[in-house]
C-alpha cells in the first residue's frame, strides 16, 4: 500500500553539535518547511569529527613558518584559551580572571550546553541513529524519500567536520536536494576542489544561500545553482515569536543587544559603548562569557532578545536575518575567521533587502544607527518565499 505524503520522511543533513543560535534555529526552520510540504522531517545526527585526513595543503610548510602566520595563529589560540572576545582585553587580566572564575566558567558552559540540548530535544525531530563519514547505516537510509542538505555553513571547507556526508553522498543521486547551504567563505582550497566538484555534480537539485556560493559551483562544475533565502525567512514573525522565551535574567530599561561570533575590535567596542552612553542604554553581550547570565541564554531567548532590543549590533548572518524578520534596528559589522572573510553572506542578504546602509562603515558615516528602513521587506520576503517554494516543489516532483 502506498504511503501518504505525511508518512514519507525527508532527512535533514546539517550540523547537529555545538551551541550556535543560528544553526539551531535554521534547523528548526528547515524542519517546519518540510512539514508545510506535507512530509515528515527527521534531522540526522551527524557525528563526523574529522572529514578529511589530508593535510592543509593550502598553506605550505614555508608559509606556516612565516612570523606573520605564527603570530596570527598564536593570537587566535590565546584568545580561545583565555576567552578573550574584545581586542582591548589585556592578557594578564584575562589570565587572572579565568583562574579566579574557573568553576563558574565550567558551570555556565555546562548550563549553556544543557539549554541547547533541551531545545534540540524538544523542538527538533531527530533520528534514532547516528551517521558519519566512517559509519553509514544504509538500512536506515532506505527509509527516507529524500534528503535535504542545508542550511547553514555545512559546505565550509575550513570546518574540520566537513565531509561527503554534507553532500548526501550516502544516498541515491535522485534523493539529494541541496536546500540553501552555505560555503561561508569565498573560495575552496585547492586540495578540496576535486572532491567538491564530484560531490556537487551528483546532487540532483542544487541551491545555495549566497551569490558567492553559486559562483563557486559554476566555476567548479559549470552548473547553475538557485540562490535561495535562508530557511529562517520562510517562517513569519508571528511563528518565531510563538516559540520565543523571555530570559530569566532581568534587563532594566532599553538595551543594545550584541551578538559577535568573531572578536570585537576596539573601534567596534568604543562605538557601541558611545551609543549606549548617549541613550543610557544597557548593553547585553550575548557571547561574552564574563557576563554569566547572558551567556547561558538559549535559542528561544535569542529570539526574544532581538525582538525587544533598541538596537542589534552583530557580525553574524543570523543576527542580521532575525533583525530583519523581527524588524529590529541593527548594524552589521565585518567578521573574519583567521584570514578568511565571512562577509559574502551578509552582502547577499543586505543587498537582497536593500539594506546595505546597515553595514557599520555606512552607519558610522551617516549616523543613522537607529533608522533601519524596513519598507518593502515583507514584499521581498514573500517574493523570496515563493521562489523557494517553487524550487522545493520542483525538486520533490510535485
Amino acid at each position: 500500500m502506498e504511503m501518504n505524503k505525511s508518512e514519507k520522511k525527508i532527512g535533514i543533513v546539517t550540523m547537529t553539535s555545538g551551541e550556535n543560535y543560528g544553526n539551531k534555529l535554521q534547523n528548526y526552520a528547515v524542519q517546519e518547511v518540510i512539514k508545510k510540504l506535507g512530509f515528515l522531517p527527521e534531522t540526522l545526527i551527524n557525528t563526523t569529527v574529522k572529514g578529511f585526513d589530508l593535510p592543509e595543503a593550502e598553506l605550505s610548510l614555508i608559509q606556516k613558518l612565516k612570523p606573520l602566520y605564527i603570530l596570527m595563529a598564536l593570537k587566535i589560540r590565546i584568545n580561545k584559551i583565555l576567552l578573550i572576545k574584545n581586542e582591548g582585553d589585556q592578557i594578564i587580566k584575562s589570565i587572572i580572571w579565568k583562574v579566579r572564575n574557573r568553576e563558574k566558567i565550567k558551570e555556565v558552559k555546562l548550563l549553556k550546553k544543557e539549554v541547547f540540548s533541551n531545545f534540540f530535544k524538544s523542538k527538533i525531530r531527530s533520528s534514532d541513529f547516528t551517521i558519519s563519514s566512517n559509519n553509514i547505516p544504509f538500512e536506515k537510509i532506505e527509509e527516507f524519500e529524500y534528503f535535504f542538505c542545508g542550511s547553514d555553513q555545512i559546505w565550509n571547507p575550513f570546518y574540520p567536520q566537513n565531509s561527503m556526508i554534507d553532500f548526501i553522498c550516502f544516498a541515491p543521486e535522485a534523493k539529494r536536494i541541496a536546500y540553501a547551504p552555505s560555503f561561508g567563505v569565498d573560495h575552496i582550497p585547492e586540495y578540496k576542489k576535486v572532491f567538491y566538484k564530484e560531490w556537487l555534480s551528483e546532487i540532483s537539485s542544487l541551491s545555495v544561500r549566497e551569490e558567492q556560493g553559486a559562483k563557486i559551483i559554476r566555476e567548479l562544475t559549470g552548473r547553475e545553482a538557485e540562490v535561495l533565502v535562508d530557511p529562517t525567512l520562510m517562517l513569519s514573525r508571528d511563528e518565531w515569536l510563538s516559540i520565543a522565551s523571555k530570559p530569566e535574567f532581568k534587563i532594566e530599561g532599553e538595551y543594545i543587544f550584541t551578538y559577535f561570533l568573531g572578536n570585537k575590535t576596539n573601534e567596534y567596542d568604543d562605538y557601541i559603548k558611545s551609543l549606549a552612553d548617549l541613550h543610557s542604554y544597557k548593553i547585553v553581550n550575548l557571547l561574552e562569557i564574563r557576563e554569566f547570565d547572558y551567556y547561558s541564554a538559549g535559542p528561544q531567548e535569542f529570539i526574544y532578545l532581538i525582538n525587544n532590543a533598541s538596537l542589534v549590533c552583530t557580525d553574524s548572518f543570523h543576527g542580521a536575518v532575525f533583525s530583519i524578520i523581527l524588524k529590529s534596528n541593527f548594524i552589521v559589522f565585518d567578521r573574519k575567521e583567521g584570514k578568511h572573510s565571512m562577509g559574502s553572506r551578509q552582502q547577499t542578504l543586505l543587498k537582497k533587502f536593500n539594506l546595505e546602509d546597515r553595514f557599520f562603515e555606512a552607519v558610522s558615516t551617516s549616523g543613522k544607527y537607529n533608522q533601519t528602513n524596513f519598507e518593502g521587506s515583507e514584499d521581498i520576503i514573500l517574493r523570496e518565499q515563493n521562489i523557494t517554494w517553487a524550487f522545493l516543489k520542483k525538486a520533490l516532483k510535485f
